[in-house]
């Protein structure tokens, strides 16, 4: 329920965040640790099988003398690694809810496809830096950054591993300044390899495949739960905003204006789908319930400034004669608490801010000059007036000499 640009922003966060109510962040780290072992054991093992390397000290190879097969065999090899952990940890180990939610975490051909997929874009892309290269090395390493500055930005992995959004930011700020450290301490040490601008493109882009291999399993799945994801960052926002929003309202409210009105939802953050999925369709119901309250509550706050008086002081004369108490006397009858339903609330608050607003500019200046006293005495006489009822409220005051 964001509502400004910032809290649009926010819950760009809050679906990071929301990743962890759905799956313990632990799980992810080790999603990672795991598909990278997994994938480099089954790439090193694939090189050597198929002659491309006939040992770990000859992986250098593999950028001085590029080929697309060795590459195939390591690509293969990391999207395994990557769906291999993807299905065991956040598919079999799944939450109930999310496992009836979709289906599809459970079922092997899943991942099969998603790792055909990212095989062949791998590849495609390699293919198109090593032909770049040919033409310009700088061109292929002008297209190596960009897919590797891409991927980054499109990862899910660091916002998963932050609890807040402040951890998220230096989460992701320490994954984008470790490798130029690294890089920097290494070059310092006089232990960077002498390699071509054209070879830094595939070796960088072999460390990309690697670097895949670790925050691949979270991004795989965070494209397949993406809607129960929003759905968790949206409840935790609509916490957030309602928090906010009845903080404001009790700062807001006179005195003597009684705010009764609790808010049907978490006071906490949602712990699982099925909670999520009930704090959304509980705030649709709340939001009208606070705007009711807020049209209320500054329609009662205007008529305290006119009167100079408290509004419930005035309704408990009991003074039909006098105008600011009979306007006082509808504010009383009309307040939220005594409505069940929502809607009808929100359409009584809306009356008694017009009537307020015609009052306060003076359109009527005395009692006689809204209709009969008889009329006037069953109206007031309403608690909680619906309806009809309202209508002929809003009538009075329309009708008003002036109005």
């Amino acid at each position: 329920m964001p509502r400004s640009y910032s809290e649009k922003v926010e819950h760009g966060f809050q679906q990071g965040i929301a990743f962890g109510y759905l799956y313990p962040r632990r799980r992810a780290v080790f999603a990672g640790v795991l598909s990278m072992t997994v994938g480099l054991f089954l790439a090193v093992a694939g090189l050597i099988q198929f002659g491309e390397i006939e040992g770990i000290s000859q992986l250098g190879v593999l950028v001085t003398d590029p080929s697309v097969g060795a590459f195939a065999i390591v690509s293969v090899s990391i999207t395994v690694g990557i769906n291999v952990s993807t299905f065991l940890l956040f598919g079999l180990l799944a939450p109930d809810d999310l496992q009836s939610d979709v289906g599809v975490l459970r079922n092997p051909i899943t991942h099969i496809t998603s790792a055909a997929a990212s095989a062949l874009i791998f590849i495609i892309a390699f293919v198109a830096i090593t032909f770049l290269n040919g033409l310009s090395q700088w061109l292929g390493i002008a297209l190596a950054a960009l897919v590797i500055a891409y991927r980054y930005n499109s990862s899910y992995f660091w916002s998963v591993l932050g609890g807040t959004r402040t951890q998220i930011t230096w989460t992701s700020w320490t994954g984008i300044l470790l490798p130029i450290v690294a890089a920097a301490i290494v070059y310092v040490t006089g232990s960077l390899p002498s390699w071509t601008i054209g070879e830094w493109a595939v070796g960088s882009y072999y460390v990309l495949i690697a670097v895949l291999s670790f925050i691949g399993p979270v991004d795989t799945i965070h494209g397949l739960i993406s809607e129960q994801i929003n759905t968790v960052a949206t409840a935790i926002m609509c916490v957030q905003v309602l928090e906010d929003r009845r903080e404001e309202l009790a700062e807001n409210s006179p005195d003597d204006c009684e705010i009764e009105f609790q808010v049907d939802v978490p006071s906490s953050m949602p712990d699982s789908l099925r909670e999520a999925q009930w704090t959304v369709n509980a705030t649709k119901y709340v939001e009208q319930r606070f705007q009711a309250y807020e049209t209320y509550v500054k329609a009662y706050r205007e008529l305290a400034e006119t009167l100079n008086d408290s509004v419930s002081e005035r309704a408990g004369t009991g003074d039909r004669t006098t105008l600011g108490s009979v306007v006082a006397g509808f504010a009383r009858n009309m307040h939220p608490k005594y409505y069940d339903d929502a809607e009808e609330a929100q359409r009584a608050a809306a009356v008694l801010a017009s009537v307020v607003e015609s009052y306060n500019t003076g359109y009527a200046s005395d009692v006689d000059d809204l209709g009969p006293e008889g009329e006037i005495e069953s109206l007031i006489d309403v608690l909680a007036p619906t309806d009809t009822s309202l209508d002929k409220i809003d009538a009075l005051f329309e009708t008003a000499p002036g109005a």
